[in-house]
């Protein structure tokens, strides 16, 4: 998922497991499309209208050297009118949980959109949005394990593992979300910000 805070670039990317037979574009192309829904739904009236997502793209890979493509385009922004936070690197945190417990490099989304009347002294997001976040990230994922298509039966949202004790695994690991929690501090992506 991709869009724009301000005139910055912002994505988040996940992966997931999914089961069906003769898996087409068209599949790939409404699931993102969805996707794109999921968030509109959850994400954007936490988020201040700053934000823009304007793409969902997703790459099915079937088989090894075999790949299709989905695409959404489109416009869903946030929805909080009050001012933002002046730094686009700003975003919440939504970290996820896995059923794997080691050190360093969990899965977390970076959401940009801040708004002043969400955070105090510098840093603290206030109960209310902690709460909302985490729910919406919680239906989020709710929402997108929910989804069919014509040809896909099932999906799961989570993350891929692909080396473990400093190799690479033979075959990476998929790892499903377990739940969803937002941070109770805003994060920054500064190496990320684009124009």
């Amino acid at each position: 998922m991709s869009g724009l805070v301000d005139i910055h670039k912002f994505a988040n990317v996940f992966y997931l497991s999914l089961t069906g037979s003769s898996i087409a574009s068209s599949d790939l192309n409404t699931f993102a499309s969805d996707v794109a829904g999921f968030w509109n739904t959850r994400f954007a009236p936490q988020l201040n209208q700053v934000v823009a997502l304007n793409k969902v793209d997703i790459v099915y890979v079937p088989s090894v050297g075999n790949e299709l493509t989905g695409l959404w385009t489109g416009s869903h922004t946030g929805q909080v009118s009050s001012a933002e936070v002046e730094n686009s690197g700003t975003s919440y945190l939504i970290n996820w949980a896995i059923n794997a417990y080691y050190r360093g490099g969990h899965p977390r989304w970076y959401l940009p959109g801040v708004s002043s009347v969400a955070v105090s002294n510098g840093s603290a997001v206030s109960g209310t949005y902690i709460s909302n976040l985490t729910t919406a990230a919680t239906n989020f994922m709710n929402d997108v394990n929910g989804q069919t298509t014509t040809n896909i039966s099932a999906a799961v949202i989570g993350t891929m593992s692909f080396a473990t004790g400093n190799s690479w695994r033979g075959t990476p690991l998929f790892r499903a979300f377990k739940a969803a929690s937002c941070s109770g501090v805003i994060g920054m992506q500064r190496r990320r910000i684009k124009s």
